[in-house]
């Protein structure tokens, strides 16, 4: 993580841990609270049951988001846990990516709060809940020709949700295109009125899990999500203006062809 944020030219990052060390020329702090300056984010990659103390931590050193890689929570049935995550949270004043995510990254801004590979940078958001398969995707994003301006894994989605950052998107100057994958939304009303503003004034295009059984037992096990009825998906994401498709393939065709072609006249 340190070796990510200073590759993005980044220096004023700072290490917390039990013994402040620090590493890689970046100092060291036992608490968030001994750094001289608030935070403008807080990574968090400690154990489980240290992280809602970590976060009040951040709070009360002023900072506002903390991403949390941290798994061990409602994708293990440690649904109290990730409750008492969620509430140290609101009462620190802070917004949450994750827990149980791989992190985010802004190519234009050349920030990479991540363990994954450092995307190319170019005009397609992609959003999704799965960390191990946005891994994947921006492993393979150079391979295709495809440049990303933006990448949230968002995990749990224990406070900010695909609903938040589909409305960020839609009016992000940055993105010309936005790939969404999902394996069951927090709030359905609220997810296809977030779908219906961002199909208005860009493309959205959506791979969802559970198509079939196992992948419906997969999405289970992952992110602590039950993959709902594919049919009433498939209606919904038509109704709303979003493209499914079938994978990760399809969906970087389509992302290239929306970057690199002139807008289909007519009807």
């Amino acid at each position: 993580l340190i070796e990510q944020l200073l590759a993005g030219g980044f220096r004023r990052v700072s290490v917390v841990g039990p013994k402040g060390q620090g590493a890689l020329g970046v100092s060291g702090f036992r608490s968030i609270g001994e750094i001289p300056d608030a935070p403008d984010l807080v990574v968090v990659a400690s154990p489980a049951d240290s992280v809602p103390s970590v976060i009040e931590d951040a709070g009360r050193a002023g900072a506002k988001v903390a991403v949390v890689l941290t798994a061990g929570f409602s994708e293990v049935g440690k649904k109290a846990e990730e409750q008492a995550l969620l509430e140290a949270a609101r009462g620190s004043g802070i917004r949450l990516v994750g827990p149980n995510c791989a992190g985010i990254v802004n190519t234009k801004a050349r920030l990479f709060p991540t363990l994954e590979t450092r995307p190319p940078s170019g005009d397609v958001a992609f959003v999704s809940q799965s960390g191990a398969l946005g891994g994947a995707v921006l492993s393979w994003a150079e391979e295709q020709g495809v440049g990303f301006s933006k990448f949230v894994s968002y995990g749990n989605g224990v406070d900010l949700t695909d609903v938040d950052f589909l409305d960020f998107l839609a009016g992000d100057a940055e993105t010309k295109v936005v790939a969404l994958y999902v394996e069951t939304v927090s709030n359905g009303r609220a997810f296809l009125d977030a779908a219906v503003r961002l199909a208005a004034v860009k493309p959205l295009v959506v791979i969802k899990s559970g198509r079939s059984r196992s992948g419906v037992r997969a999405a289970l096990s992952h992110t602590g999500s039950l993959a709902g009825s594919d049919a009433v998906y498939d209606a919904a994401l038509e109704q709303c203006g979003a493209i499914r498709v079938a994978g990760i393939e399809e969906m970087f065709d389509l992302c290239r062809g929306f970057t690199t072609l002139p807008p289909v006249r007519g009807r």
